[in-house]
């Protein structure tokens, strides 16, 4: 996630309509019709978001439960008016999979884990949003990754939310049996970010 940029565009737009807009500089999801543009991210946003893709889709490969798709794949989460969100990573099981298949255009549907890595640029009230859809939309568990703090909040439907720190594992739970990574190796050797 990055920095959100207003867009005063008022006619509501639907997924198919964003599919067709020309490629800007700028990332977006569509949130209820309306376009919501985003900053490029920073570096240490891009390692962590590359590192955890490459955890999930290493584990995936060993384990055949699903597809991890990379960073900005659109997943089409609510109609009338039209939701495309688009987390850091994420991961759809064989069964989704089955039911939706796969296209080109947004996926049809929601991930069953959706990956969230934030920048300090980010507004809490966005990041509550993407939860919130997410939550409604069906995905099963949430990861927010905080850089910064070194700290990953695991939201569930089951509305239970874990804080985890230092040595604690993200755990794949019943959406990726077995699938275990401590803290320590995801931002273990993550280089301190300087001030610019």
């Amino acid at each position: 996630m990055s920095a959100v940029l207003e867009d005063t565009a008022t006619k509501l737009i639907t997924a198919e309509e964003l599919l067709l807009m020309p490629n800007t500089k700028y990332g977006c999801e569509l949130v209820r019709g309306k376009i919501i543009r985003y900053m490029p991210t920073g570096a240490i946003h891009g390692i962590v978001s590359a590192r955890i893709g490459q955890f999930l889709s290493n584990f995936v490969r060993e384990h055949p439960l699903g597809i991890v798709f990379g960073a900005e794949t659109g997943f089409y989460i609510f109609q009338t008016p039209d939701t495309v969100r688009a987390p850091d990573a994420s991961f759809v099981g064989n069964e989704k999979l089955a039911k939706h298949g796969i296209s080109e255009k947004f996926f049809s549907g929601a991930p069953d884990l959706a990956v969230e890595v934030v920048s300090p640029s980010d507004k809490k009230t966005d990041i509550e949003d993407k939860i919130n859809d997410y939550l409604t939309a069906g995905v099963s568990i949430i990861w927010v990754i905080y850089p910064k703090n070194r700290i990953v909040a695991v939201y569930r439907q089951s509305d239970v939310v874990s804080i985890l720190r230092d040595e604690d594992e993200l755990d794949g739970e019943s959406v990726l049996p077995d699938f275990r990574l401590s803290l320590t190796e995801l931002f273990g050797d993550l280089p301190e970010a300087k001030k610019n």
